[in-house]
């Protein structure tokens, strides 16, 4: 079975204060739960366009990334 997974590590914590504070970050490959990605959208009022498309593109529903987790390991 082949599961599309994102990893929530180092890059994503780096990506969510930088967005947060207004911080110079050059965005990357980073995945943010969706919940990290509202409460930036609440706080941050400076975003660029740029900035909100990466936010919109680069979001994970953790509620689904869980369910995808018990599906392969057959919990329930």
């Amino acid at each position: 079975m082949l599961v599309n997974t994102v990893e929530n590590g180092n890059e994503s914590v780096q990506v969510f204060v930088a967005l947060y504070k207004n911080l110079l970050i050059t965005l990357y490959d980073a995945y943010l739960p969706k919940q990290a990605v509202d409460i930036i959208l609440k706080i941050n009022n400076n975003l660029t366009d740029e900035q909100i498309a990466y936010l919109s593109d680069h979001q994970v529903e953790i509620s689904s990334a869980l369910q995808t987790i018990k599906e392969v390991i057959s919990i329930d």
